[in-house]
Formats: structure tokens, sequence, C-alpha cells
């Protein structure tokens, strides 16, 4: 998005995640950060790109997040969306040859349409696809997403 002139902000829990990220786009700005209280004020971005950010939240964190997104996306704002589809907790010991200790929540997606139309969203589109061959990613289902803030808001929003 940059390349094509659009103004570009990235947004990480992990502070060693966010001083990678400065170190390979100095041009970018970065900031350590937690998608339940964005550090932007109200209706600041177009557009938000959240693609696998909330396979790290629990069922019952989707909607709060999905309110707090469309706090800082403007009126007519696109939230795009990328998850594993299921219903499992995936945890995993090791990745890339690295130990860690992460879960990884899976979710339907008409479950994540739920979540996005009580924050206030409109879903536009869902689309599903198999993992990539050969393997070189987890191999799951997964699920895009894009959601809209209403332009107009309800009176119950």
């Amino acid at each position: 998005m940059r390349e094509r002139g659009i103004p570009v902000r990235g947004l990480d829990i992990s502070p060693e995640m966010v001083r990678l990220a400065r170190e390979l786009n100095p041009a970018i700005e970065f900031r350590q950060g937690d998608m339940r209280e964005v550090p932007f004020p109200d209706e600041f971005f177009a557009g938000v790109a959240a693609f696998y950010s909330i396979i790290h939240l629990e069922p019952a964190e989707l909607e709060p997040v999905f309110r707090e997104l469309w706090r800082v996306l403007r009126p007519g704002g696109l939230l795009a969306l990328a998850f594993h589809i299921g219903t499992e907790v995936r945890h995993v010991d090791e990745l890339w040859g690295i130990k860690t200790s992460l879960d990884f929540v899976f979710f339907e997606p008409v479950q994540v349409a739920e979540a996005l139309r009580a924050a206030g969203f409109e879903v536009i589109r869902s689309s599903t696809r198999a993992p990539y061959e050969p393997a070189v990613e987890a191999q799951t289902q997964r699920c895009y997403m894009v959601a809209r803030r209403p332009s107009i808001e309800s009176p119950d929003r």
C-alpha cells in the first residue's frame, strides 16, 4: 500500500516484532500496542488490515476488539481480516525451529461475522481457501473477510 502512496502505520503487541518491522521498513511508522486499546484517535484510519491477528484472542474478546477497531475507523472505513477456520485452539511449542509457547485460536466465519455485526460493522465480503501446497504454511482452512463501518451510524450504536 505504501508503494501506491497510501499512508501506512503498523501496530504489534510484541516489542521485538515492532523492532524487526522498523528495521525492515524504516519508512513506515510502527508502534507497540494492543488491538484491545488501539493507540490512535477516533476515526483515524480509512482502513485496517488485521491478518491473523484475531487468532490470539479468546472468542469473548472478538466483539470488544471489533468495537475498538470500529472506533479508529472513519465512517465508511474498511476492516480486512484473515483467520484460521475451525473451533480448535492449537498450541505450538516450536515455530520455524524456534522454541515458543503460542496458542492459535480458530474461528468459524459465522462466529466472526456475528461479532462484527454486533460491533456495528457491515460484512461485505467473505471467502475461504485451502492451505497452499506445498506445505509452506500451517495446513488449515483460511477465511478472508471484509467489513465496513457504515457511513451513517444506526441509532442503536
